[in-house]
């Protein structure tokens, strides 16, 4: 973040909340190092991600603002590729794309599909099924900070994943304009100790999270509310029937090998 090509003025938000790793000693160390670009916000009670974001809301002054996980790292051109099309029209949200980085060190790109236009159209082809790669996550975006506050948009203290779904559900269904590139320039690290690795235990959290957003969006534009819950309601089915396919399948070689071995027992013993 410090080394970007960006020729305007930007600054640092470092939000800490409650780390026990050491991060408050890097935090202050950098911005003991960068005065004027490095501000650091310390916390000493962990109140969750959410808290971090809408802190750092608050605390920017800047015309827009973008979020940063931890443990990512962004291109060196991540601020002037993102800025450079909220020149082109009056966009509230920039999207870009990003790379999925594996622990080995492999990386792929992520799919997505390009858009431009109001955001609740964009929800809409999205959850109706048209285009199916829309990343609900809150980085690799740039926000208009004004657009944020005029329509009381917060990251969900109550949440503690897919928060990011949420945020967005309603940041899309009151943005008048919004547009994407599909240059990657932010790099996600994906390990197995991460919220997006444990695919295994998303499926409920993931139906909760967007059951929430329904809500939250109804009152902004009640037929994409309709829409975006009968579409996770059939990918909830589609994943369910997925899911209970794969584990029949493995109940029936457990049965077959169990099977097996019994019937190797009884021509033990009938040998005897």
């Amino acid at each position: 973040l410090l080394d970007q090509d960006f020729e305007e003025d930007y600054n640092i938000l470092l939000i800490e909340t409650g780390s026990d790793d050491g991060s408050d000693q890097v935090c202050e160390e950098y911005q003991r190092r960068y005065p004027e670009k490095v501000f650091w916000y310390h916390y000493s009670v962990n109140r969750g991600i959410s808290f971090a974001r809408n802190l750092g809301i608050v605390h920017s002054s800047a015309e827009y603002i973008t979020f940063v996980d931890g443990d990512d790292t962004v291109s060196k051109d991540y601020l002037s590729s993102l800025y450079v099309k909220t020149k082109e029209q009056d966009y509230v949200i920039v999207s870009g794309n990003y790379d999925v980085v594996y622990e080995d060190g492999k990386t792929k790109k992520a799919k997505s599909f390009h858009y431009h236009g109001s955001g609740d159209k964009v929800l809409v082809k999205f959850f109706s099924g048209k285009e199916k790669y829309f990343h609900y996550t809150c980085w690799a975006r740039l926000y208009k900070r004004s657009f944020l506050l005029v329509n009381h948009l917060s990251f969900p203290m109550d949440v503690s994943i897919f928060e990011d779904a949420i945020f967005l559900a309603e940041a899309f269904a009151s943005a008048p304009l919004v547009c994407t590139f599909k240059k990657p320039i932010y790099h996600y690290r994906k390990h197995a100790s991460s919220t997006l690795g444990r695919e295994k235990d998303l499926l409920l959290p993931a139906l909760k999270a967007y059951e929430r957003a329904k809500f939250q969006i109804a009152f902004r534009n009640p037929e994409l509310a309709r829409k975006l819950y009968s579409r996770i309601s059939y990918r909830l089915r589609r994943r369910l029937k997925k899911e209970a396919k794969k584990t029949a399948l493995a109940l029936h070689k457990e049965t077959r090998l169990l099977l097996a071995d019994a019937q190797k027992q009884i021509e033990k013993i009938l040998g005897e």
